[in-house]
């Protein structure tokens, strides 16, 4: 007998397999809860994974062990190591990141501030997605328009390829799970590591580029204010003036300036960067989305480019732009 708990499923090709152990049913031990909970003030990383539900190991096992339906010999399936519940069905290629790690990630930024705190951990309702929350300000920090906020930086993790292990810089409370997706859109990214065996290596350097990305919250908080408050009447021509010099002659040169002058265009006329239009700070981030999502990159490595950047400043429109009103 396996130590996993029997059950009768039906799989796809419509047969009834009668089994000796589960397979295709998702956990449901936290069903009954409100996902995300919010945990209170915490500052060390066990209790959080205890109070988020997350104190668990996650484990692959051959689905041919569990279930002999078509093409079972192909896939693993994710395994909870307290109940044996599945958590997902993957490759053999998939590499898990432990519920762990989001507690080191969390208590390395913890470390690095003294008034921020693990704030709201939990799983969605299937339980393939988990997260940990840290509140980065004992108190609410008054936004340019007036508005108080408390800034985030929300960490999340799948055991089903439905999602990276990745982090995200976010200024609004996550009350329900219907937000999640709504704040990774808004937030603004600050790593992602696909589940493969060669991630394990960026691990450090995605914690370093946390770290850093929370040392320069204040710093960049009082940079933006002035940027909002800095008017741009002819934002077309400083766009064209970010691109460089434009080509005097038909060729490669002049196409290559044509897509990163369009690129500058289109991040900056996007709907995210309404509220920013006519600012400097809307240049700004103008450069900052044609940095990060429109710049060309080899194919399979936008993930790494996103960390080294992090960690190296490069981001040449970006910095160009902030030279541009460093001194305006």
């Amino acid at each position: 007998m396996s130590e996993y708990t029997s059950t009768n499923t039906t799989n796809t090709n419509k047969e009834i397999n009668k089994m000796n152990n589960p397979i295709m049913q998702t956990a449901t031990s936290f069903n009954e809860r409100t996902v995300p909970c919010e945990i209170g003030k915490v500052t060390n990383k066990h209790d959080a994974l205890r109070l988020a539900g997350l104190d668990y190991t996650v484990k692959s096992v051959p689905l041919s062990t569990l279930t002999g339906a078509k093409y079972s010999d192909k896939f693993y399936a994710a395994v909870r190591s307290t109940d044996g519940a599945m958590l997902g069905v993957n490759s053999s290629r998939f590499h898990h990141f432990q519920p762990s790690l989001l507690g080191d990630f969390a208590e390395a930024i913890v470390k690095i501030r003294p008034d921020a705190y693990i704030s709201l951990g939990g799983q969605s309702p299937d339980e393939r997605t988990q997260f940990l929350g840290v509140c980065l300000d004992g108190e609410a920090v008054a936004s340019p328009g007036g508005d108080e906020r408390y800034r985030h930086i929300l960490m999340y993790n799948g055991t089903n390829g439905n999602r990276v292990f990745g982090g995200h810089a976010v200024t609004q409370e996550m009350r329900c799970m219907n937000m999640f997706r709504a704040l990774l859109k808004g937030g603004s990214q600050i790593f992602s590591l696909n589940h493969n065996f060669s991630a394990q290596h960026l691990i450090p350097y995605a914690m370093a580029a946390v770290q850093n990305a929370v040392n320069l919250y204040d710093q960049m908080d009082i940079e933006i204010e002035r940027m909002l408050s800095m008017p741009v009447s002819n934002p077309v021509e400083v766009l064209g003036r970010l691109a460089g010099s434009r080509p005097t002659e038909d060729g490669r040169g002049l196409t290559e300036w044509e897509k990163r002058f369009d690129s500058l265009c289109a991040e900056y006329k996007a709907d995210y960067n309404s509220n920013l239009r006519g600012t400097a700070w809307g240049i700004v981030m103008a450069a900052e989305g044609t940095d990060e999502h429109r710049s060309k990159v080899n194919k399979g490595q936008r993930d790494t480019q996103r960390i080294t950047r992090m960690l190296t400043g490069n981001y040449p429109l970006t910095m160009r732009a902030m030279e541009l009103y460093a001194t305006a």
